[in-house]
């Protein structure tokens, strides 16, 4: 996949995720036709900003980030944070709080990052490593 393709893959994926369950959560943006859905993300997502227009063609709504760093967006969402969605690169902060399961109603992995780790042979081999790295 290309570095153009990728936000035209996201989008879709995105469509699929932001379905018809969403749109009674949505405000209408003051007037406007196009529903608005204001999502509470981590701050480190704001290199999707460029994405919102192909999300609203592809599904018809306005995507409003409210960007947040992801320990103070958990304690937020437990306090009783209003926002509608919460996105952020891991749940794993927010299931951490005390109180914080009975905040999630839904969750979904939208993709995976791997982690890759690189050792040199000779550290590999000196830890135990039975197989030649790749």
């Amino acid at each position: 996949m290309t570095t153009r393709q990728f936000p035209r893959a996201l989008a879709v994926v995105l469509a699929g995720l932001l379905g018809a369950g969403f749109l009674a959560a949505c405000d209408t943006g003051g007037g406007s036709s196009t529903p608005q859905l204001h999502i509470l993300a981590g701050s480190e997502l704001k290199d999707l900003e460029p994405m919102p227009p192909d999300i609203q063609k592809a599904t018809g709504l306005s995507l409003k980030f409210d960007y947040i760093g992801t320990l103070d967006g958990a304690s937020a969402i437990t306090s009783g944070d209003s926002h509608t969605l919460a996105w952020f690169s891991s749940n794993r902060y927010l299931t951490q709080l005390p109180g914080a399961s009975a905040k999630i109603l839904a969750r979904q992995r939208i993709m995976l990052s791997p982690v890759v780790l690189g050792v040199k042979e000779s550290t590999a081999q000196k830890f135990g490593g039975k197989e030649t790295p790749t």
